[in-house]
């Protein structure tokens, strides 16, 4: 037992909490069951290793650009978040070792479940997965706190082996609307939200009414440029903010004494910056592990599929990415404040998910649904994603309520509450 727990450390050691060598292993693995030659074997890993951490960056360097309007956001609209302890700390320090086993073992079951079943998925977004055992386990530590590890470890590996198969095969019809093809499907935490994009997509509008064919006059043609038209509409919003929060209080709180004009210049810039970096590496990893991928579907697991991260659709839909960004985001904000000044909770809306989770959401609804279901579906992102936060922070207070302040993925703000929920019921807790 003591072999098989120190191989599954290792695994999580150095694959999932370093998943540029996840997907650098499944493509080697994947090119050496093809029989590939020496150059191309190393040649083929390198490259998706290297495309894995170049998006990483890219996601990264968001990160950093788009939260940076939380607190101009807070000081604009006098809304003040809920104050949360840090439970999260405590909560990864007492079972943050069955977390890691608990990945491990569920993505076992995964490829088990993909190699046996007719759900041919290998989920390989390998950094989402510590997140989401955190979120998932904590349902079950809130309403029974004296849970063993044991007990946690087994419940935990089953239901996200479950999760890790289902929630790919959920969205892998829609998946191919967006890419045209097969050889990948989405592998993220706001599967529920694309598959409910893509399902309400059709009723909404019609796909060749697609917001990528937007028309625009010849002079502002260049708009249809992703990165001339994130730099100019981020500046925009970041020179706005800084302006109405004032340039002394920016100086002083946030900028580091930085000139307040080129804080915001050097945000808004800084997100076109990390857009442009993220999708070089995606074209990367695509261009090489779909291939080596081959592999694995032909040798190992017959048919299989690799479930991908969300940037990995933004090529196929820029335009619908963005608007997705953006009207998720003025939704979000919009209820954000109508909650704070009504007194039924004080949310400063995370932007982060208004991006990657909006803007993916909006772009499965433009392969079924045209630019009418993209703004409705973006509509529905931003209620979902401040509504989900107001109703999950209260549930999880000695465990991940302060995730909650900053990711709110359709997933974990909709799977969680309902077992949580459910469990009550019939446990009586």
């Amino acid at each position: 037992m003591s072999i098989l727990l120190g191989i599954a450390q290792f695994m999580s050691d150095f694959f999932f909490s370093q998943p540029a060598f996840l997907i650098g292993f499944i493509a080697l693995i994947g090119l050496l069951v093809q029989k590939k030659p020496v150059q191309t074997v190393i040649s083929g890993t390198i490259k998706t290793i290297v495309g894995f951490l170049i998006m990483s960056q890219g996601v990264n360097l968001i990160v950093g650009a788009v939260d940076g309007l939380g607190p101009l956001m807070s000081r604009v609209f006098g809304i003040q978040a809920v104050q949360v302890t840090m439970a999260s700390a405590a909560y990864v320090q007492s079972y943050g070792s069955t977390f890691t086993l608990i990945m491990t073992f569920g993505f076992l079951i995964n490829v088990l479940l993909a190699r046996f079943t007719k759900f041919k998925y290998i989920y390989l977004t390998g950094h989402m997965m510590f997140w989401t055992v955190m979120v998932f386990c904590a349902v079950i530590v809130e309403l029974f706190p004296g849970v063993s590890q044991t007990t946690l470890l087994v419940i935990g590996s089953i239901v996200m082996g479950l999760y890790w198969t289902l929630s790919p095969a959920l969205t892998a019809k829609y998946s191919q609307d967006v890419t045209g093809s097969d050889e990948f499907v989405l592998g993220h935490n706001v599967s529920i939200g694309a598959w409910v994009a893509g399902f309400l997509a059709p009723f909404l509008g019609k796909p060749e009414d697609s917001a990528e064919e937007l028309k625009m006059p010849s002079s502002l043609a260049f708009v249809k440029d992703i990165t001339v038209v994130t730099g100019l509409v981020m500046t925009l919003i970041y020179v706005l903010f800084v302006i109405v929060a004032g340039g002394g209080y920016v100086e002083a709180e946030i900028s580091g004494g930085q000139n307040f004009i080129l804080y915001a210049l050097t945000k808004g810039f800084g997100f076109s910056l990390a857009l442009t970096i993220l999708l070089a590496g995606v074209r990367m990893m695509i261009a090489e592990i779909v291939p080596a991928f081959r592999g694995i579907s032909m040798r190992i697991v017959p048919d299989a599929k690799p479930a991908l991260d969300c940037p990995v659709f933004f090529n196929y839909a820029p335009t619908s990415l963005m608007l997705g960004f953006l009207i998720t985001f003025a939704t979000s904000m919009v209820l954000a404040l109508v909650l704070g000044l009504t007194g039924i909770a004080g949310i400063v809306p995370p932007i982060t998910p208004a991006f990657f989770e909006g803007g993916t959401m909006a772009i499965f609804a433009n392969a079924r649904g045209g630019k009418k279901a993209v703004v409705i579906v973006s509509i529905l992102a931003g209620i979902w994603i401040v509504a989900g936060q107001a109703i999950c922070m209260p549930l999880f207070t000695n465990t991940v309520a302060d995730m909650y302040t900053w990711w709110n993925s359709p997933d974990i703000i909709t799977y969680p509450p309902i077992l949580y929920g459910i469990l009550r019921i019939f446990t009586g807790s």
